[in-house]
């Protein structure tokens, strides 16, 4: 426990001492932090300490990434430079590196909280507009085809009290291969995966978007409609207050083209499938005992994917005439554009 201890203060000293930090006047664990395991608060701020997993050259790059992002605008937490002008430091066989906060006591994101789902909107489509000059990253990670590998990989493993699901997942299989038009979207850098976890707050806006990777690319339809199943699906139905209040916010910011409008539906569906499959994926792999947990993560989602091939109602009539009244709307403005 001592040598555990004593290792701990060395590890601090070292990433203060290499990061050139001001005077310290006071360090602390973090547990359930977002940003980060170690608090280092100085006399010219506070600063805080996260441990990697990765090799240097993935940070390298995704360092590159976020500095790319924070220059145009975008809340990323970007690592200090340490005096050789890197950012990050192994050390003990573990790499390091050091963000400056003003705050790090943040709030987290707030189900159903309206004004939380608009900085949301707002804040992927800044993300997607400021991303559109970023060239470097894979698609294939978020491709029908990479998804449709992992379905068929889970598939035989499917327990037997959800075989009946196969059936309707090799339908949504075959009619998404062909109905998606995502090479004809808009396409960048992406989340991927949106949920709670990505958002930090600091009143009704987002103080940080984490976990920001330059690898994650794809149409920028996706984030939106991984963002409405996660955000307005409450209640086992699709609700229209939180949906208007996301997707209004992220169409003022970067206006969605027709061909998005048009697409939106089958991204949603996409996007409900995407969940399904994940879930599968972590309850054949799970060696843990949470395989309950994510059986009910697969029903969550499976009802989604119901509600969005209609076969039983949850409020996607709603909806359905929201993105029908905006297409319709653009449709115009773009006519009188030409005019």
């Amino acid at each position: 426990m001592e040598n555990s201890i004593a290792k701990a203060k060395t590890s601090k000293n070292e990433i203060v001492a290499a990061f050139g930090l001001p005077e310290v006047l006071k360090t602390r664990r973090l547990r359930d932090c977002p940003l980060g395991t170690v608090l280092i608060e100085t006399a010219r701020g506070m600063y805080i300490a996260s441990r990697w997993e990765r090799t240097e050259l993935e940070l390298k790059r995704a360092a590159h990434f976020w500095s790319y992002m924070r220059r145009h605008g975008l809340p990323v937490p970007v690592p200090v430079s340490d005096r050789a002008g890197r950012q990050w430091l192994a050390l003990h066989h573990e790499i390091w590196s050091v963000h400056q906060v003003k705050h790090w006591c943040l709030q987290p994101m707030q189900d159903g909280n309206l004004r939380h789902l608009a900085a949301v909107g707002r804040t992927l489509a800044r993300y997607h507009w400021a991303g559109k000059g970023y060239r470097k990253g894979n698609e294939e990670r978020f491709s029908w085809e990479r998804l449709h590998q992992l379905y068929l990989c889970v598939r035989s493993s499917v327990p037997a009290h959800l075989k009946r699901t196969v059936r309707v997942l090799d339908e949504e299989f075959e009619f998404l291969g062909s109905a998606l038009e995502g090479a004809k979207l808009p396409r960048g850098p992406i989340l991927g995966e949106v949920g709670p976890d990505r958002f930090c707050f600091d009143g009704n806006e987002v103080a940080f978007v984490l976990h920001c990777e330059p690898d994650h690319r794809g149409p920028f339809l996706l984030d939106l409609a991984q963002a409405v199943n996660r955000f307005c699906f409450l209640g086992r139905r699709y609700r229209l207050e939180p949906f208007e209040a996301l997707v209004r916010a992220y169409d003022r910011t970067r206006p969605l083209a027709l061909v998005e409008w048009d697409a939106f539906p089958n991204h949603l569906r996409f996007s409900a499938l995407r969940g399904v499959c994940m879930a599968l994926q972590k309850m054949s792999a799970d060696n843990s005992g949470a395989y309950e947990k994510w059986e009910v993560v697969f029903q969550e989602w499976f009802e989604r994917l119901r509600v969005l091939r209609r076969e039983c109602e949850g409020g996607l009539g709603a909806l359905l005439i929201f993105m029908a009244t905006a297409y319709d709307y653009r449709r115009l403005h773009r006519q009188r554009e030409r005019v």
